[in-house]
């Protein structure tokens, strides 16, 4: 009696191969990544920084002039919070009963 060995499919092969080159290489870019050397800050003097200059002539503006001050909002008058929305007629103590 013969020794039948199953027939490995080539197609099933090669998808294991691509699959196992594509999960080493995004291990390699991992460790490339988590191991790479830091870089560091680029070193600004504050000698090298220029002090910020402003317009104060933006200011003058015509239409700026037509700019009405902001009134802040009134106190509240009244009771604070209000029943819940969610709940059911039923087990809600401030709803009226039917």
């Amino acid at each position: 009696m013969a020794i039948v060995f199953g027939k490995i499919s080539r197609k099933k092969d090669l998808y294991s191969l691509i699959i196992l080159i594509v999960l080493l290489v995004i291990f390699a870019l991992m460790l490339f990544s988590i191991f790479q050397k830091k870089s560091a800050l680029i070193d600004i003097k504050p000698e090298e920084i220029d002090p910020p200059k402003i317009n104060f002539s933006n200011l003058e503006n015509p239409i700026l002039k037509l700019l009405e001050p902001y009134d802040p909002p009134e106190e509240f008058q009244g009771d604070i919070g209000r029943e819940n929305p969610f709940s059911s007629p039923q087990k809600n103590p401030t709803s009226p009963k039917k």
